[in-house]
């Protein structure tokens, strides 16, 4: 894989993704190392954005090994799943990587419904990574929070406190899930909408609500994606986490904002809950 190229698509995608109608003068610095880096540079004139391959390879990693632990949905329930102790041999190989700032492993074969899911799901978890690091570019950029308010209907602060890191994380994840969420969501109605004039005897029995729950439940997998990597890295490298927001609150606050905003119902949260939750589990089982 060309990870510029890649890298460069995504960008594009994501900056398609952004409702702004001044479109900001912002780089995509593409890294191909091994090195997770999260960041975006404000030194410059132009702000640039900093996406690694080691990144989006521990992303995958991370999602596959979810996936193949605990299927996401009932087509893929006949699947073989691994059971714990594999889960976590896998697992302990994919730490010791990060440990020693490596990419590599492990080997294992899963059915080609996962592989496929587990692309696409890391594709979106890199772009979600990508809007989020944007969105700390407009929030530094709209100094009287006219358009954070105006995004957020109201819900996010009017004019953010620069200086407090984490209500820039937490209001940065609240802006990349507006852009993220909205525009699929309405796709997802069109798409039931051509399904429905295709097989009008059977989608009629589909509720557009059903599918709209399932597509968010996907996409939410992969926006808490994100945030487990970032709480793997600090389980395992025990990094100093001041710049960031302990993983279950950037969960229980960008989950209570979806609800308000779109008006998910709870049931939303459940592919997620036991994906990321078994991970969790055991993540804390490795490092305690």
């Amino acid at each position: 894989m060309d990870f510029r190229l890649y890298a460069s698509e995504l960008f594009s995608e994501a900056q398609g993704l952004v409702a702004s109608r001044s479109r900001l003068d912002v780089q995509l610095s593409a890294i191909e190392t091994d090195e997770i880096r999260m960041d975006v540079g404000f030194s410059e004139q132009t702000p640039v954005i900093t996406f690694s391959y080691g990144f989006s390879m521990t992303a995958y990693r991370l999602i596959r090994l979810a996936l193949a632990s605990a299927p996401l949905f009932s087509e893929i329930q006949k699947v073989d799943t691994l059971n714990s102790s594999e889960l976590d041999a896998y697992l302990i190989e994919i730490i010791d990587f990060i440990k020693e700032g490596t990419q590599g492993g492990p080997h294992y074969d899963v059915d080609d419904r996962i592989a496929k899911l587990s692309q696409r799901l890391v594709r979106d978890a890199d772009i979600f990574f990508i809007l989020h690091e944007l969105a700390h570019i407009h929030i530094e950029q709209d100094k009287v929070g006219t358009m954070i308010n105006m995004l957020t209907w109201g819900h996010g602060a009017a004019i953010p406190d620069l200086s407090n890191i984490r209500e820039h994380e937490l209001l940065a994840d609240i802006l990349a899930s507006i852009w993220f969420f909205f525009p699929f969501l309405k796709r997802a109605e069109e798409h039931y909408e051509k399904l429905k004039s295709m097989y009008p005897d059977h989608v009629g029995e589909i509720d557009i609500s059903e599918m709209r729950e399932r597509d968010a439940g996907i996409r939410l997998v992969a926006i808490e994606s994100v945030f487990l990597v970032q709480y793997v890295i600090e389980q395992v490298t025990k990094r100093e986490s001041t710049h960031y927001v302990d993983f279950e609150s950037r969960v229980l606050v960008n989950r209570n904002f979806l609800l308000q905003t779109f008006g998910l119902k709870r049931s939303v949260f459940e592919p997620a809950d036991v994906i990321l939750g078994n991970m969790m589990r055991a993540i804390d089982r490795l490092t305690m």
